[in-house]
């Protein structure tokens, strides 16, 4: 042809008359200069890059200046014109030609003249117009195929991709099939190979495609011109004779202009409709999408928001997207007066990242998205991405919980605030889960106040149920109506949904490789996001397996917390090395003993869980009890546990000959209790019904006398102070409430009827119904004022039931009550051991009479050492010698722990003491008494006075042994 001859004319390429060529350059013409040879070479590479690119150009150019002249014969109804070589006359021009979708050709026949690409779109016309040759070149010449200039811009107002682009070359479909990929693509011989958008294979093949091309024009650069190339002629005619050559080294130059140019046609396509749509829905926010934009807008890897409120787990990872395209087919489930515009749901394959008590393991979930019209607002959608959500914005706060999600992995202590979680992460009911056997699991919603252990190994292997992860997913596959069934050659491109997925599949796996075998956490950002919101833990206070949610409360702390330490005398207690210590808490009711246990004990100031058990959760039979008492005790040890059984009486009362089923729960609590190696407080009220067994295996014991009148103060005190915390809401007097207490407390002490008096307990509960009664009764606006009626109205109907209760019993009190049946006894007086040893001491140096006696201050509470009991004591101390004169200003004394004060007794055993007045003789009335209580049988006499050592050293006593602990 004479214009690519005129063009080579035209060029600094000359030819000599031996066919090799001679190169032009300033270089050479000033030979005298003697230029760097280095320079002098990449000059050289430059020129020769430039003058093949004009060469291309020139060939591309006139192949469309033929496929030109082949239209305008057919309009002019001249004869077609044929190639020069013979044989098949069917010309591939290198170019995109636009289509209506109603002109789109659906027979496998050739033409003899056809497009490399037909891009099939409703805005044809408009594209079309863009191909005229030479059209927006800006220095007058032909543009080249694949120029990045701006005829590729999209047309304003276009669909933002056509509906399908349609492979005609059989160079680009071998490339594409064999080079590419794997030659399993489905088209046979002269077919068109259909892609329908959103052109799954280019997004994929992408690069490969790009960097082939380059490869081409890199190696074309070092072959022989077609005039010299012996097997031009015939591998023009047959393209898979060029193919066999399947290495770009082993191409001739004409196979390599060829595929250049069909491989440039399809960069310019990916250029004009796939990059800038690409382009688009990368950026933050790119504005309202279409149903049919969604495939672009969640990539592999993406991380998703999902609106659902059922949904606990609310930030995922994409692994793959699918469907989301119109029905080419109607299905057989849609009837075909429903069959019109109907489109695919799109179905998104997503994952967390959740723990399963050794690695960090996805858990994957499908969210389906169905059809809507028009656009929406991307932020509108139920799943969109997670860089336009409200969300995003808490990401600081979102880190710092998943950072404690690690921290929890580990077994932990915790204390939490707040409501459980009802629901797994992706949104299953813990209710609908079915269980292996019945345990002891928190499955609702409930609130949790309470320290907790965190423990992920150890609930798992309580409820299997629970563990999360799975082997390889399932992941969802579209449906074949989606493709056209006219066109056999149709790119079925959920094949490239599955290979991104598995690609962002195998990228996850050598990431979580990586952090088992260096020990490695998550660290990145992406995979922070993406763990749970929820930890494992066992709730002490209610003894349940619960998942507790992480985060915030309403007023800003975490909800799960750390447990801090407090420094308390407790602090030296410490556990034997491989030994247990048992500490008894016994004493009347609500005195303090469980909350001893629960709030000051050594399980809060050494930082260490306290885990409370009760006998319903032991069971009644001795097999269960046995099993659960035994997994209750490794759990303690397990977590370090300071353990809580509270009531313990149940399991450690008298064992009787006649009711072998006890004796069997005794034998198997004694028995599992040997192998206990913690700490363990037992709470009782009833320790007098307690087996001699236990009494040489309790190590420490603590009793809780009644409240004394100072104890019962403070404990107001503290009560009214709580109440008016928020002295905008509540007021109180409470010097005249203190006043009230201590008139109520007299009342109680002195009238058995209305006893006992009120415990720790029992003053919260009257508080509680006090501060009901003055809300219910205050005015609207007004401070809510807590008086002295409010209680006394409580007063009233807790004695008159108290007076009740007095009458049923034959009017004895529960004091007396349980004197009686022998299960505690209510007015022990605890010695101070330190003053039993000084007497001790001194009777053996020299022998005389001891006095039992106190400190002042009366009771003490809390910690009892555990000497010898004082009492009714044996030789070698005698007991007349137990009454000690009254001496002013020396300490009260009790003699006989009977709680009497010697005072009131004015004698002893082996004193001489004369009763001169009526008050004497008063109190040696009140000694007659208590020598009845204590069993003692006093001879008659006249004269009581003058009798009084006689009477003493001739009294018989009962055969009392002396006590064992306290």
């Amino acid at each position: 042809m004479e214009e690519p001859n005129q063009s080579q004319s035209e060029s600094p390429r000359l030819h000599s008359d031996d066919g090799k060529e001679n190169i032009e350059t300033p270089s050479a013409a000033s030979s005298q200069d003697k230029p760097d040879p280095q320079v002098e070479r990449e000059t050289l590479l430059k020129e020769r890059d430039r003058l093949q690119s004009y060469k291309d150009e020139i060939e591309t150019l006139a192949l469309r200046i033929t496929d030109t002249l082949i239209r305008l014969s057919e309009k002019l109804g001249e004869d077609e014109l044929t190639s020069d070589g013979g044989g098949d006359t069917r010309i591939c021009v290198p170019q995109l030609n636009y289509v209506q979708p109603g002109k789109m050709r659906k027979d496998r026949n050739v033409p003899e003249r056809y497009s490399a690409i037909d891009v099939i779109s409703e805005n044809a016309n408009s594209y079309q117009n863009r191909q005229d040759l030479g059209h927006d070149s800006k220095e007058g010449k032909p543009t080249a195929v694949g120029d990045n200039d701006e005829h590729t811009n999209l047309v304003e107002n276009a669909p933002a991709i056509p509906d399908r682009v349609v492979l005609n070359s059989e160079r680009l479909k071998l490339t594409i099939d064999h080079d590419l990929w794997d030659g399993t693509l489905s088209w046979h011989g002269d077919e068109a190979y259909h892609i329908l958008q959103p052109f799954k294979i280019l997004f994929y093949l992408n690069q490969a495609i790009r960097k082939r091309l380059e490869e081409y024009k890199t190696t074309i650069a070092t072959r022989k011109p077609p005039e010299e190339d012996v097997d031009a002629e015939i591998l023009q005619k047959d393209p898979r004779l060029a193919y066999r050559r399947r290495f770009v080294g082993d191409m001739d130059y004409t196979s390599l202009l060829s595929n250049i140019n069909d491989l440039s046609c399809l960069v310019q396509f990916m250029d004009d409709h796939i990059e800038p749509v690409k382009a688009r829905f990368q950026q933050h926010d790119p504005g309202p999408v279409r149903f049919t934009d969604l495939w672009f807008v969640f990539p592999p890897g993406t991380l998703v928001y999902v609106r659902d409120k059922n949904i606990p787990q609310k930030v995922w990872k994409v692994v793959q997207r699918t469907g989301g395209r119109r029905y080419l087919t109607r299905p057989d489930h849609i009837q075909k007066s429903d069959f019109h515009n109907t489109y695919t749901q799109f179905v998104l394959d997503c994952f967390y990242l959740d723990f399963d008590g050794v690695h960090y393991v996805p858990v994957y979930h499908q969210f389906k998205l169905n059809d809507f019209d028009g656009t929406q607002a991307l932020g509108s959608l139920p799943v969109h991405p997670f860089r336009v959500s409200e969300i995003a914005k808490e990401k600081s706060r979102l880190l710092d919980q998943a950072h404690q999600f690690i921290e929890c992995t580990k077994t932990s202590h915790r204390y939490y605030s707040g409501l459980t979680h009802s629901r797994t992460p992706d949104g299953a009911k813990l209710s609908e889960i079915p269980l292996a056997k019945p345990r002891s699991v928190s499955v609702y919603s409930e609130m949790v106040d309470s320290a907790v252990v965190v423990d992920f190994d150890r609930a798992f292997q309580e409820i299997p149920a629970w563990r999360p992860g799975s082997n390889d997913p399932e992941l969802f596959q579209m449906s074949r109506d989606e493709l056209d069934r006219d066109y056999y050659a149709t790119d079925y491109d959920n094949l490239w949904d599955a290979r991104f997925a598995e690609d962002l599949l195998e990228a996850e796996r050598r990431k979580r490789s990586r952090w088992e075998k260096n020990g490695e956490l998550p660290t990145d950002e992406n995979d922070l996001l993406i763990l749970p919101d929820r930890v494992f833990a066992y709730v002490l206070r209610t003894r349940k397996w619960a998942c507790l949610k992480l985060g915030l409360n309403a007023a800003g702390e975490d909800q799960l917390r750390v447990v801090q330490r407090r420094k308390e005398p407790w602090d030296h207690l410490e556990l034997p090395a491989g030994k247990g210590v048992i500490i008894l808490l016994h004493g009347v009711p609500g005195v303090g003993k469980t909350s001893t246990a629960v709030e000051e004990c050594a399980a809060e100031s050494n930082g260490r869980p306290l885990l409370p058990i009760t006998c319903g959760d032991l069971g009644l039979s001795p097999s269960e009890v046995e099993d659960k008492l035994t997994e209750a005790f490794q759990l303690a040890q397990a977590w370090e546990c300071v353990m809580l059984l509270d009531e313990a009486d149940v399991f450690l009362a008298r064992r009787e000959p006649a009711d072998t089923e006890r004796n069997a729960l005794v034998s198997v609590f004694l028995r599992v209790l040997e192998y206990y190696q913690g700490i363990l407080f037992l709470t009782t009220n009833r320790v007098g019904t307690f087996d001699e067994a236990f009494k040489s295996r309790i190590n420490m014991s603590l009793y809780y006398p009644p409240l004394s009148w100072e104890q019962t103060e403070k404990i107001w005190i503290s009560h009214i102070n709580m109440a008016t915390a928020d002295h905008t809401i509540f007021t109180a007097d409470t010097q005249s409430l203190i006043q009230y207490a201590e008139s109520l407390y007299k009342l109680q002490q002195s009238e058995k009827r209305f006893g006992p008096i009120w415990n720790g307990r029992q003053i919260r509960n009257a508080f509680r119904t006090a501060v009901a009664l003055a809300s219910f009764r205050a005015k609207p606006g007004q401070k809510i004022q807590l008086l002295m009626e409010h209680f006394d109205k409580v007063a009233l109907v807790s004695n008159q039931f108290n007076d009740y209760i007095w009458h049923v019993k034959k009017t004895m009190t529960d004091s007396d009550m349980a004197k009686l049946k022998s299960i505690r006894a209510d007015e022990f007086v605890p010695l101070d051991s330190s003053q039993l040893i000084q007497q001790q001491f001194h009777h053996q140096q020299q022998p005389q009479q001891v006095a039992s006696h106190l400190s002042p201050g009366m009771i003490p509470r809390g910690f009892t050492p555990v000497p010898q009991a004082p009492g009714l004591m044996s030789s070698p101390l005698n007991p007349h010698a137990s009454f000690a004169s009254r001496n002013q200003g020396q300490p009260q004394q009790f003699p006989y722990n009977s709680g009497i004060p010697v005072s009131s007794v004015n004698a002893g055993y082996g004193v001489s003491t004369q009763l001169q007045n009526p008050q004497q003789n008063m109190q040696f009335q009140q000694f007659q008494q208590f020598a009845a209580q204590q069993g003692m049988q006093l001879p008659q006499s006249q004269n009581p006075p003058q009798q009084v050592n006689q009477g003493l050293n001739q009294a018989t006593f009962p055969d009392i042994h002396t006590a064992n602990t306290y």
